[in-house]
């Protein structure tokens, strides 16, 4: 049971820009996790390579600027994630102009 008011929005403080920005890296994330569904693979597998392409440096400031949240997001490593901020060949993400995601999914094998 909550006993005190609840809490009143404070439009100050809203950022219709940041929620943009966030809006876009859902639409990437959501992107490479419905290609992962495509090939029947379940989330938890790593991927081993990561690269996304940008048609603008805008774009790719926003992914840089969230890259380990998407990076632990997507199960992928920060040194196998990389962001090339030139237009590449691939399917566009949805909601996300100019930016093309290429994963490769896949397990490590232990030597």
């Amino acid at each position: 049971m909550q006993i005190t008011p609840w809490p009143k929005v404070d439009n100050a403080l809203i950022d219709k820009a940041m929620e943009d920005d966030g809006d876009k890296v859902m639409a990437l994330i959501e992107d490479v996790r419905r290609k992962k569904a495509a090939q029947k693979l379940p989330l938890n597998i790593p991927i081993l390579s990561l690269e996304v392409y940008t048609e603008s440096q805008t774009s790719a400031d926003i992914i840089i600027s969230s890259k380990e949240d998407i990076a632990g997001t997507l199960k992928v490593a920060i040194s196998d994630f990389n962001i090339i901020p030139k237009a590449g060949q691939g399917q566009e993400v949805p909601q996300f102009s100019g930016v093309i995601p290429v994963a490769i999914f896949g397990t490590v094998t232990k030597k």
